[in-house]
C-alpha cells in the first residue's frame, strides 16, 4: 500500500473568476451552448452576458424591466428567453442583444420559472397561481395549488416536470398536458418560497 501523505490539503472552493455588475440579486444563470460565455438575470431588471474566463461583461445589458425570475437558452445558443414579474416572457438575440419577441400567455399571476424543450419548439413557464403555461400547443396546465417554482423537460421532451410551493413534484405528458401518475410529496419546508414571496412584497 502506498503511504498516505500527512500534508494537509486545502479543499476550500476557490472561484476562478468573479463577475460583478448587477445592482440587485442574481436570480438566474445559464451557460451559452458552444461558447465560453454565461448569461445572468437579476432583480435589477437586466440580462447580461459574461466572458466565462475573464469575468468581463460582453456588450450592453438587455433591459427587461422588473424582477427577472428565470432564463433559458435555445440549444443553438442564439436566443435567450426570460420571464419576469411583469407576467411576460421575452426573447433576446444573443449576438445583437435586441428584443425579438414578447409573449403574455399566462392567465395567472407573476411568472416564476421558465424552461425550453429539447427540440426548441416549446417553452414552459410557471407562475404564482400554480399554472404552467408558455408557448405550449396543449395550452395551460393546471394542477398545482401554489407557486410553480421550477419546470424541467425530460431529455426526450415527452415529459414535463414541475415543482411547487404546495410541496409537490408532478410529471406531465408533453403532448396531452395530462398528469402522469400521482404527485410526488414529502417536502415540508417552504423556506425558499417564503423568501421569494417576501421579495415580491418588497418590490
Amino acid at each position: 500500500m502506498s503511504n498516505t501523505s500527512t500534508n494537509s490539503i486545502d479543499l476550500t472552493a476557490k472561484p476562478l473568476v468573479t463577475m460583478s455588475g448587477h445592482e440587485d440579486a442574481v436570480l438566474g444563470i445559464a451557460y451559452l451552448p458552444g461558447r465560453k460565455q454565461v448569461v445572468t438575470c437579476s432583480g435589477d431588471g437586466t440580462i447580461r452576458i459574461w466572458d466565462a474566463e475573464s469575468g468581463e461583461q460582453e456588450g450592453t445589458s438587455m433591459e427587461h424591466g422588473g424582477w427577472i425570475e428565470g432564463i433559458a437558452m435555445t440549444r443553438d445558443g442564439k436566443r435567450i428567453l426570460a420571464c419576469s414579474q411583469e407576467n411576460e416572457m421575452r426573447v433576446w438575440d444573443v449576438e445583437t442583444h435586441e428584443l425579438i419577441e414578447e409573449w403574455e400567455n399566462h392567465t395567472g399571476g407573476i411568472l416564476s420559472c421558465i424552461a425550453m424543450s429539447p427540440d426548441d419548439q416549446l417553452v414552459a413557464s410557471g407562475d404564482d397561481s400554480g399554472e404552467i403555461g408558455g408557448e405550449l400547443s396543449l395550452g395551460p396546465i393546471k394542477g398545482h395549488e401554489h407557486i410553480v417554482t421550477s419546470v424541467l423537460w425530460s431529455l426526450d421532451g415527452t415529459q414535463l416536470f414541475s415543482a411547487s410551493f404546495d410541496h409537490s413534484i408532478r410529471c406531465w405528458n408533453s403532448d396531452t398536458g395530462e398528469s402522469i401518475g400521482e404527485p410526488w410529496t414529502g417536502h415540508t419546508d417552504n423556506h425558499c418560497g417564503n423568501k421569494k414571496l417576501a421579495r415580491r412584497q418588497l418590490y
